[in-house]
């Protein structure tokens, strides 16, 4: 993640997209449009996509919803 990365990130920042990265994997971050938004400098963009991110193996998760919320 850190070389994918080119902007600087708070910590909240840092730590929500390395659970991203745990959860999806390394190359769903690095195709992802939430990375060229961040790395684009569209910080608003790249966080209101977290929020897609609710699903595993088709089915919303509901802890993953609430983590994605916050």
């Amino acid at each position: 993640m850190n070389r994918c990365v080119t902007v600087p990130l708070h910590q909240d920042e840092f730590d929500a997209l390395v659970d991203f990265t745990f959860n999806a994997g390394c190359g769903a971050l690095e195709g992802s449009n939430l990375l060229k938004d961040l790395n684009a400098g569209n910080y608003t963009s790249a966080a209101d996509q977290f929020e897609d991110r609710d699903h595993a193996a088709g089915k919303v998760v509901a802890g993953l919803l609430r983590r994605r919320e916050a």
